[in-house]
C-alpha cells in the first residue's frame, strides 16, 4: 500500500473515527465532529481577487449521514460576527493553503485566524475542537473543524464543509448548483504551489487530492477537495468541502 493509499485508508477506517458527520434534533441537520504553501503576498492578493467561483444560488447540503457518530457532548462555537459570501469563505481557504510553509503554519491557532472563527474543543483539555452551523448568505452554514493527531499525521486533519441546514445531503442532489468549481478550486492551489495527486472514490462523492512539500522538505501538506457531481444538464464537478492534513513525504 503507497503513502497515499494509506493515508486514505487512515482517514476512512482509523479507530479514533472520522472527520464529520450530521446529526438530527432540535438544532437542526448540521456537521459534526473533526478527525481528523509558499506564495508572495502580492501574487496571493491578485490570485484571490481574481478568482473564479460559483455563488450559490439553491438549497446545497453537505453528505455527513453515512459518516460514523462523535462525541455527543460538543457544543457549538460562537458563530462569526457576519455571516459569509461563498467568495469570501473560498478566498480564506486558499489563503490559509498558501500560507502552509512549515508544520506550525497549520496549528489549530494558525488555522483558526485564518478561517475568523472560535473552536469549541471536543473534550475539555485536549487539542482540537468544531464550530458548528457558522451562517453564510443565502441561508447556508459552514463547519469548520481540526482534530488530534493520530495514525503518524505530522499535521491534523482538519477542514471546513459546507452545507444547507435542514436540507437535502448535497451529494443526494444531482440538481444542486455548485458552491465552488473544482477546477476553480484546482487552479486556486496550483496558483500557490500545489499540485494534483491522486482521486478516488469518497463516500456518494469524489476525493481529489492537492500537495506540496514544506520548505524543509520534511512534511508533505495536503488539500483535499471534497467534490459531488450536480448542475442537471449543465452538470459540473463541484467542492462542498475542504480538508487539510501532512504527513512525511
Amino acid at each position: 500500500m503507497g503513502r497515499a493509499d494509506a493515508r486514505w485508508a487512515l482517514w476512512d477506517e482509523s479507530s479514533a473515527g472520522p472527520i464529520l458527520k450530521m446529526r438530527s434534533g432540535t438544532r437542526g441537520q448540521r456537521s459534526s465532529a473533526w478527525r481528523l504553501q509558499y506564495f508572495g503576498a502580492a501574487g496571493l492578493s491578485a490570485l484571490l481577487t481574481a478568482l473564479t467561483v460559483r455563488t450559490p444560488s439553491a438549497d446545497i447540503a453537505a453528505n455527513r449521514a453515512d459518516l460514523p457518530p462523535v462525541a455527543a457532548h460538543v457544543r457549538s462555537g460562537p458563530a462569526p460576527s457576519q455571516p459569509l459570501d461563498a467568495v469570501t469563505l473560498q478566498q480564506r481557504l486558499v489563503a490559509y493553503a498558501a500560507s502552509l510553509r512549515e508544520t506550525t503554519d497549520a496549528s489549530e491557532d494558525a488555522f483558526t485566524k485564518a478561517m475568523k472563527i472560535t473552536l469549541t474543543p471536543f473534550e475539555p483539555g485536549r487539542a482540537g475542537g468544531e464550530a458548528e452551523n457558522q451562517p453564510m448568505l443565502a441561508g447556508y452554514a459552514f463547519h469548520a473543524g481540526y482534530g488530534g493527531l493520530a495514525g503518524g499525521m505530522k499535521v491534523p486533519y482538519h477542514g471546513v464543509s459546507v452545507f444547507r441546514p435542514g436540507e437535502r445531503p448535497l451529494t443526494d442532489d444531482p440538481h444542486a448548483p455548485c458552491f465552488w468549481t473544482s477546477a476553480a478550486a484546482g487552479e486556486a492551489l496550483a496558483a500557490t504551489g500545489y499540485t494534483r495527486g491522486g482521486e478516488r472514490a469518497f463516500k456518494r462523492g469524489r476525493l481529489q487530492q492537492y500537495r506540496r512539500t514544506s520548505s524543509d522538505g520534511g512534511t508533505v501538506f495536503y488539500a483535499d477537495l471534497l467534490t459531488h457531481v450536480a448542475g442537471g444538464a449543465t452538470a459540473d464537478t463541484c467542492v462542498y468541502e475542504v480538508r487539510f492534513a501532512g504527513d512525511v513525504p
